[in-house]
């Protein structure tokens, strides 16, 4: 399946400068936001299932013509679902984020590198009647994220979650 999809924003809440290095937020800008994602399941058998998804984005700054920056452009996922046996699923995903351009307001001109994490989930269906329980670990190998912020003061930007575990009991009635 493929879905194109293209947005356009007016009077967008942006921080302009108001003299003495001090930002105020105000609505003046405007932005064109367009991009494609592209998702595919395949099932090659009975006890394995694949599925993948692919997407791009861009957003401009209609007044500046620039990239706005602070999201990747391109993005991609692989999981896979496979059932050794009949109550049991193992599912093991790759998720892919591109390099993050900065805002063009933000002084620090280096972009985020492109980063990679890999999440398992395990769970047993029907372990009694109608209770199925599962446990997920994202972020495997505790990846060190960090997601871009124009806010100066953050050096390192906003870091994002390290190995998390979860686990889940549900009760179907």
């Amino acid at each position: 399946m493929i879905i194109s999809i293209v947005n356009k924003i007016k009077d967008f809440i942006s921080f302009q400068d108001i003299g003495s290095g001090a930002k105020q937020a105000q609505n003046f800008g405007k932005r064109t936001g367009y991009g494609f994602e592209f998702e595919a399941d395949y099932k090659p058998s009975n006890s394995l299932r694949i599925l993948t998804n692919y997407a791009y984005q861009k957003s401009e700054d209609d007044q500046a013509n620039s990239d706005v920056g602070e999201a990747p452009n391109h993005q991609f996922y692989l999981r896979a679902e496979w059932k050794p046996q009949k109550n049991w699923l193992i599912s093991p995903q790759l998720n892919w984020v591109g390099k993050q351009k900065r805002s063009p307001s933000d002084t620090r001109a280096k972009a985020l590198s492109s980063y990679t994490t890999v999440d398992l989930t395990i769970r047993q269906m029907n372990v009694v009647d109608n209770l199925d329980i599962s446990f997920s670990v994202h972020n495997f190998f505790d990846k060190s994220i960090f997601e871009p912020s124009e806010a100066e003061g953050l050096v390192n930007d906003f870091p994002m979650a390290g190995r998390s575990m979860y686990g889940e009991i549900t009760y179907n009635f």
